[in-house]
């Protein structure tokens, strides 16, 4: 209970490395893109664009791919190196939010309801790649949930 102190700063820490987080995840989808041999690739904050056309099956999936894959390596490195102090415990929940995204889709999945409206890269993943998309939402959601509780936790242990 001790770093609850440290809370507004932890807060302040947490955005900032969120929108870090965000910006290496794009980073990731952009250099996938180039290697795969995509056209036309912009890096947007939010967003990579490239001629989808330019790209086999395999290379835009593994380019969907690139941006979940660097922030579940952020989100291991985070949860490896301990996360006893509040800047790496904060990059770590911030890189955890991105997946709680997620929970709504495998939610309404999981009942059955409409969801064309979720386009995020896991699930455009799932669609390049002509599979079920329960698999990927689901293991975003347990990520995010399973993050938040062990990084989140962090914030309550006594400072060492």
């Amino acid at each position: 209970m001790e770093n609850i102190r440290y809370l507004p700063k932890w807060l302040i820490c947490a955005a900032v490395l969120t929108a870090l987080t965000i910006f290496v995840h794009e980073i990731a989808h952009y250099i996938s893109a180039l290697v795969m041999g995509a056209e036309n690739v912009q890096l947007h904050w939010l967003d990579v664009s490239y001629d989808p056309a330019s790209l086999s099956r395999t290379g835009a999936a593994l380019t969907a791919l690139a941006g979940p894959f660097s922030t579940y390596l952020i989100i291991v490195v985070v949860w490896l190196s301990g996360a006893s102090a509040l800047a790496p415990l904060a990059l770590g929940v911030g890189a955890v939010s991105r997946n709680l995204v997620l929970l709504p889709f495998t939610i309404k999945l999981i009942l059955g309801r409409d969801i064309s409206s979720f386009t995020n890269d896991e699930i455009r993943t799932a669609i390049i790649l002509n599979v079920s998309p329960m698999p990927f939402g689901l293991a975003a959601g347990l990520l995010g949930i399973g993050g938040y509780s062990c990084l989140g936790a962090a914030l309550f242990v006594p400072v060492a």
